[in-house]
Formats: structure tokens, C-alpha cells, sequence
């Protein structure tokens, strides 16, 4: 080990184990230029609102066949649920205002109660009283509770805030498997109503 490397307890073989000038992240084509790239797809949207989903789900379905820590699993498992909640909020806010022919995208905000609210009010100009059946008002309450415990997406981030206070998640206590059962619905409803907007918009030329 050379001088100034972090001392390692017991036989450990150093060999490859620390970065090396052989070590590289990434292979750019071009170094130190980089390419323009176009305007996001749909399906760019689909696979990275899906992956962090189905991220997710891995891990609790890893917690719960190898026990996974918690304590070390359970705070990034709510990250991704929750960034792909607000993906997924932000991407039917732009088919929405694409339907409408509005020159918008969505909100520039973490808060998943403030993102859900513009996508009940363009669900209802689109289609008047979508926005009030049983399963959007349970979804309000659903989004409500998350919003609670993590205001703006750093509750699961930090193990502190920038004045070092810890996350305040109140009395709220969650099972993971019941969280990723209940996701599962709030996620297939939002993909029903997308594809639902995907076909409106299809349909108007």
C-alpha cells in the first residue's frame, strides 16, 4: 500500500483492490467534448420512471428472501419509490399539456402533492370528472401521506439536512412489502391514465 491509502485490518490483498490508472468509468469517443443531445423521448421517460421502480422492487424483494439491512437498504428502497413517483407525475403533466397544446413541460418542484394537483386539474380539462372518481381521491390521500414524510425528496437521501437536523418522519411506521404493493397500484393507475392521454392525443389528428 502506498503512502497516504486508508490502512486495511487482517490479510488483505491490495492487489486491483484501490483505483489504478488502468481504471476507467466511462469510455468517451471524443474526450473533453460532448455531443448535443435531442429532445427526451417517451420511451426514454418509460424506461427511467419503470427502472427505478422496478429498482426497487429488487431490493425489497431482496430484504425479504436474504434479510437484507434495513438500516442500510430501507432509506435508498424509499428514494427510488419516490423518484419514480415524481417522474412518473412529471411525464403525464407533459402528455397532458402536450394533448392541451400548451408550450409546457411541468413544474419545476419535488413536491409530489404540488405535481399531482396540475395533473388532477389537466385530467379534468381533458376530461371532466376523471379527476373525481375512487381511485384518484384514495391516490390524493396516498400521495398526501408520502408527501408528509418527505416533503422534498431528502428525507431518504440525508442522514441529516443543511442545518444537521435528522429527517422528521413523525409516527409514520411501513412495511415494505405492503409499500411496494400499494406503489404497484398508485403506478399502474398513473400508466392506465397516461396511456389513456397517449390515446386522446392519437385520436385528435
Amino acid at each position: 500500500m502506498s503512502k497516504g491509502k486508508p490502512p486495511m485490518n487482517g490479510d488483505f490483498d491490495e492487489t486491483g483492490a484501490f483505483p489504478g490508472s488502468e481504471d476507467n468509468l466511462f469510455e468517451f469517443e471524443a474526450r473533453g467534448s460532448v455531443a448535443a443531445s435531442p429532445s427526451s423521448t417517451k420511451e426514454d421517460w418509460y424506461h427511467l420512471i419503470n427502472g427505478y421502480k422496478d429498482a426497487a422492487d429488487f431490493l425489497v424483494a431482496h430484504t425479504a428472501e436474504a434479510r437484507g439491512d434495513l438500516r442500510k437498504l430501507g432509506n435508498p428502497i424509499m428514494f427510488l419509490y419516490r423518484h419514480h413517483l415524481e417522474l412518473a407525475l412529471k411525464d403525464l403533466i407533459r402528455d397532458c399539456r402536450g394533448l392541451l397544446r400548451r408550450n409546457e413541460i411541468f413544474p419545476k418542484t419535488h413536491r409530489i402533492d404540488e405535481l399531482w394537483q396540475v395533473c388532477c386539474g389537466l385530467l379534468h380539462e381533458i376530461s371532466p370528472g376523471m379527476s373525481d372518481n375512487e381511485e384518484i381521491q384514495h391516490t390524493t390521500r396516498l400521495l398526501a401521506d408520502f408527501q408528509k414524510i418527505d416533503p422534498m425528496s431528502v428525507a431518504f437521501r440525508y442522514p441529516e439536512d443543511k442545518d444537521r437536523n435528522p429527517p422528521v418522519l413523525g409516527e409514520a411506521a411501513f412495511d415494505l412489502s405492503t409499500l411496494r404493493d400499494v406503489l404497484g397500484k398508485i403506478s399502474l393507475l398513473l400508466e392506465c391514465i397516461s396511456e389513456h392521454v397517449s390515446t386522446l392525443e392519437e385520436h385528435a389528428f
